[in-house]
């Protein structure tokens, strides 16, 4: 179990308390942690994150790679890549699949 994140803060109950979340969303949560931190920005897992904000003008092939290499070991495959090049940034939308029904999502890659 996970505490759920919105634009990198944790969300709050009603309570007060941060929302804890499981299941199919602390998937797709770990997936967007591991695409939108810095590999090799966390010493204990020097592994986790991705280098997609070192992707500067890549096309949208390597950009699928560096998706994927940062998705390795989750039970997750990418399966739709869109690239919407806008001024300092790259939007990504990914297509992931669990074995459930596909989720969308849409990322934001300053560069």
């Amino acid at each position: 179990m996970d505490l759920l994140l919105k634009d990198g803060d944790l969300v709050p109950g009603t309570d007060g308390l941060p929302v804890p979340v499981e299941g199919r969303e602390e998937l797709l949560q770990r997936a967007l942690i591991r695409l939108c931190a810095r590999r090799g920005g966390f010493a204990p897992y020097p592994g986790l994150g991705s280098r997609l904000y070192r992707a500067g003008a890549a096309g949208e092939a390597e950009l699928r790679a560096l998706c994927e290499e940062a998705l390795a070991g989750l039970p997750l495959r990418l399966t739709a890549l869109t690239v919407d090049r806008q001024a300092g940034g790259v939007w990504l939308g990914l297509t992931l699949e669990d074995g459930e029904e596909p989720a969308e999502t849409r990322l934001l890659v300053t560069l």
